[in-house]
């Protein structure tokens, strides 16, 4: 079976983008770093051959924090192949603007708290318990 999370082949760029955080990624990470939020979120972390800014393993949550870049039509087009790759997997992907961190941070982690609690509880109601394995009419 393939290894799809934190691939030892894209360590050296995750390292790199960790060092070279932009400035809205970094004001989130002072949030979202040591369970501030209630919740294990790890930065730039590789899923497959791609590497997402922000990623909750316990809600499979995935938050990607767009600057100006992702308004060209290339890499909308690879956002949206990315994504497809991602949800297919099962995860949630999340986006914020670079300039909603930046310039209205309360608001997105109020947004982002009660998301959570939901996104928790879908996780939860969607795990159904494997049937019994035991057969009618005999006793175990």
């Amino acid at each position: 079976m393939t290894k799809i999370y934190a691939r030892k082949d894209r360590k050296i760029i995750r390292n790199k983008l960790r060092q070279n955080m932009t400035k809205s990624e970094t004001v989130f990470w002072k949030y979202a770093k040591r369970k501030n939020l209630g919740y294990l979120f790890r930065r730039q972390y590789s899923i497959g051959k791609y590497i997402v800014d922000f990623y909750c393993p316990a809600l499979k949550l995935i938050i990607e924090i767009d600057g100006i870049t992702h308004l060209d039509e290339d890499v909308y087009n690879n956002d949206v192949i990315r994504q497809k790759y991602l949800e297919n997997l099962g995860h949630k992907i999340l986006r914020f603007k670079s300039e909603e961190i930046l310039l209205n941070l309360h608001a997105v982690l109020e947004n982002l708290s009660i998301y959570l609690k939901e996104r928790e509880k879908q996780l939860q109601t969607s795990a159904s318990p494997l049937p019994s394995l035991r057969r009618s009419g005999t006793s175990s």
